[in-house]
């Protein structure tokens, strides 16, 4: 009798499931089902010429900190990859810089003599980007 009451009783339970869950309403919305609205992740529009900040080239050389040290003996300076600047240019640039020993500070020089002059060319009204 005991078995029976039970079975019952499983019966009568799984017979209500059904009406219990039906009672509950319609479910509701699940987690992250509406997304908000998010912040647009483009950059601010640049205004023509202004992809980089101005660089200050100074016209005195201070390098006197950097000319002591070591020497190495440059014979050639070879340039690759220049777009801006043309081979003979950039040799007219290096041209004082060649058959002789440099110090840190005389390459430095030849780098900022080289950005001096790119960066006068990129100045130039007919070479600017529109």
């Amino acid at each position: 009798m005991l078995a029976r009451s039970c079975a019952a009783l499983i019966v009568l339970v799984a017979a209500l499931a059904p009406i219990s869950a039906s009672a509950q309403g319609p479910l509701q919305e699940s987690p992250g089902a509406t997304r908000p609205e998010l912040p647009s992740f483009e950059p601010p529009p640049l205004e023509p010429g202004t992809i980089l900040p101005p660089f200050p080239i100074p016209h005195e050389r201070d390098t006197e900190g950097l000319s002591g040290g070591l020497r190495a003996m440059i014979t050639v300076i070879q340039f690759s990859g220049n777009t801006a600047l043309s081979d003979a240019e950039l040799g007219e640039i290096a041209k004082p810089f060649t058959g002789r020993a440099l110090s840190w500070s005389d390459i430095q020089a030849l780098r900022d003599d080289i950005t001096l002059v790119n960066t006068d060319r990129s100045r130039s009204p007919r070479l600017r980007r529109r």
